[in-house]
């Protein structure tokens, strides 16, 4: 199969998009669990 050749450079742009997307927000739902177990709170089980 023939790619121009950008193709390549746009499909890893994509992927580290998806990537980004996908730590920020594991990033912030460790951050919000951190900070609830910190108040001694059991709400982080009822909020999903």
């Amino acid at each position: 199969m023939f790619f121009p050749p950008s193709y390549p450079l746009f499909f890893l742009i994509s992927i580290t998009k998806i990537l980004l997307v996908f730590l920020c927000r594991d990033y912030y739902y460790l951050n919000n669990l951190l900070y609830l177990s910190k108040n001694k709170t059991k709400n982080h089980l009822a909020i999903k």
